[in-house]
Order: structure tokens, then sequence, then C-alpha cells
């Protein structure tokens, strides 16, 4: 699975790309984000590439977000799919919504927008999963991720197995979000056995005071059909191998080749990285305890009795003349001489085309940020 999912914006406004990095902010994960105005675009970029997840628009200018949603399940079968209605579009034709195997909100949509990403990307089981867990919260207290290869992962997980004879195995994070998988993977959801799991390796941070130190755990799980061994990777990290169940549990070669592989992968995250966390504080607000006007009156004449006298005042500096500049262009430009090279001056006016800023890929890492207000302008985060 892929650590980094594409998302497909569709919307000649490019409204929804803006929705969706706030979102993605808020939920501090990192995306791949295609922009198209249409729906034939739309088409055209999932027949040629793989796509997690689609976000379109009602109204395009050659087809309708409805029409898109139908088109693009049948013909991309399994890509989920959200329509963001504006609150001045018309209203589908009667019947259209009826079993609609997309999602479908108005603007603004507030945090149902949230729950239907976090649905599309990581399926609904394993939202609902994260949902159902008391101690969630663990998880999203601890400050930000450490970043961490894909290859460094995938390649000591694919040790590990080896080692361990397993026949799957993924790693995910403390957010139960699996990052990486490999192996017979494809008979259970491990999207539901990351998202419950997540949140009970986070919470190992408690037990630091009470051992005298981090606290590496490795849990079995004996199931008729399967075996699982899920083993910290530090704080923000787990690993979990899969044996057949109808065979003898593997705890010898777990214990030591699963101990040492997670030590591996805990000195590339960066030793101390991998256990260090950042919690959250809270303001807390005090209330004040009404007092007589005389009283303070009082105390506000009593403080100006006791100021000290005030210092020579500083020297003011007289202020300094700014000439205007004037900025002529340059006439007879050496291009070849500026650059130190041969440079093709004809290319110039082609550099930041409409086109070329509009329709290329977008990268967003997890450390951009978006503030509440933000979200709420944006409609993602309810008032």
């Amino acid at each position: 699975m892929a650590s980094i999912p594409r998302i497909l914006a569709v919307d000649e406004t490019y409204q929804i790309a803006e929705i969706l990095r706030g979102t993605m902010a808020l939920m501090d994960r990192r995306f791949i984000l295609i922009e198209v105005p249409s729906a034939d675009g739309a088409l055209a970029e999932l027949h040629e590439s793989h796509v997690d997840l689609l976000v379109t628009a009602y109204t395009l200018p050659d087809s309708t977000g409805t029409e898109l949603a139908a088109r693009s399940i049948r013909e991309s079968a399994g890509t989920p799919v959200i329509v963001l209605a504006a609150s001045s579009d018309p209203e589908p034709e009667a019947g259209t919504l009826e079993n609609a195997s997309y999602t479908f909100l108005t603007r603004p949509m507030g945090e149902q927008f949230l729950r239907a990403v976090r649905i599309g990307l990581d399926g609904e089981a394993a939202v609902t999963a994260q949902e159902s867990r008391a101690d969630v919260s663990a998880g999203l207290e601890l400050g930000p991720v450490p970043e961490v290869s894909e290859d460094v992962l995938r390649d000591n997980l694919m040790s590990m197995m080896r080692d361990t004879t397993s026949i799957g195995a993924f790693i995910a994070d403390r957010l139960g979000r699996v990052v990486v998988s490999e192996g017979i993977t494809g008979y259970f959801d491990i999207n539901v056995c990351a998202a419950t799991l997540g949140p009970h390796f986070a919470s190992t941070v408690d037990l630091r005071e009470s051992i005298g130190g981090n606290a590496w755990t490795l849990q079995y799980f004996d199931g008729e059909n399967y075996d699982l061994f899920a083993m910290a990777l530090g704080l923000h990290y787990f690993a979990v191998l899969i044996f057949d169940g109808s065979k003898r549990a593997a705890f010898g070669p777990v214990t030591r080749y699963g101990r040492e592989g997670a030590d591996t992968i805990i000195e590339k995250i960066g030793g101390e990285a991998a256990w260090s966390f950042r919690r959250k504080v809270s303001k807390v607000t005090q209330s004040m305890q009404a007092v007589d006007a005389e009283v303070l009156e009082a105390a506000a004449a009593e403080s100006e009795a006791n100021v000290a006298p005030a210092s020579a005042p500083e020297e003011v500096l007289p202020p300094v003349d700014i000439p205007d500049l004037k900025l002529d262009p340059v006439e007879n430009l050496d291009a070849d001489t500026l650059f130190n090279q041969k440079v093709d001056e004809s290319a110039f006016d082609d550099l930041f085309t409409e086109e070329e800023m509009t329709q290329e890929n977008v990268f967003i890492s997890k450390d951009n940020n978006v503030s509440f207000d933000d979200a709420m302008n944006l409609g993602i985060l309810d008032e």
C-alpha cells in the first residue's frame, strides 16, 4: 500500500483543491494532488494512472459531478468518489442519489467531509474502528509522526518476514494508518487491524515513568485462521507479522529476529526520534473574582506612588531620506553573458504558463498547517 495517496480534484474554479489541502493538513497527512477542470480530464487521468480518491464539484463545464461519479465508478472500479455541491447548485434529479455508491455533500459540509475523506482513503471499517476506540486520542497528542523512508521500512519488513518465515506483514503508524505491506495481507482487513492497534502502541508512553525507560511491546493474537505478532517500532510506528494459524506459533523466531528487525528500524528512524514526543498543552483559563471598585482605585493609587522615576528619554535619530528607486528596463539584455551559457530567450514567455501552473501534480508535505479559522472558512470544520 502506498504511503502517499493520490487524490484527483475536479473543479474548474479550483476551490476544491484548497478544501482538500486544508483537510489533509488538519489530518496531518501527505498527499499528491492532481487538479483537472472537467469530467473528460478526470476520466483521462483515471485511465492513465492510479487514483486513491476522486473529489469533484457538482457543476462541471462538460457534465455534472453525479454523472462523473457514476462513470468513474463504472470505468475505474474501486475508486472512492465524493461529490461536493455548492449551495447555489440545482438539486440532483429525483432518484439520482438513491443507492448511490458515492458520497454527495452540499457546501458548507462541515466535519462530515473530513470523515468522508478518511473513509475514502482508509476504508469505512478502519474509520469505524478508530472512532470506536475510547483511547484514540492517545495517538493524536504526541505531536507529528517522524518521517522515515518507505523504502527503508519495506526493506526491513521483508527481512523480518524472511527471518521469521511469516506469510505477510505490514507497518503502520500510531494514528492507525498502514504505511507499507508485503506478502499475503489481502485475506483480512489490515486497515482495521492497524486502526485498532495504533492507539494502544501510542499509549505505551504512559508507562515510561513506571518501568523506567521506553516500553518495547510485543502482542500475540492466536486466531483459527491466522496468528498475529504486533511489535512496537518506537512510539510512532509498529509492525505486524502474519502467520498461518494452522501452524505452531513462531515465538522463538519472532522474539529473536523480530526484535532485531525492530531495533534496526528504530535506528533508521533516528534512535531517540523514534521515542521522542511532544504533548499538546491545554490553556487553562482562570476565573476572576469580583473586586469592589474602591479597592481597585486604592490599589491603583498605591501603584502610582511606588513607580520609579522615569529614565531620561532615549535619543531619537532623525529620519533617513530614502531615495526613490526607478527601475528602468534594460535594453539589449545579453542573456548569454548573464547566465554564462547559451540561453533560448524565446522560451521565457512559456516558463509560467497558466496550463503548467494549474495542471501539474502538487505534493503537499505534512508540515503544512491550517488554522481553525481557515478550516471554518473552507467549510471543513463546524463553527
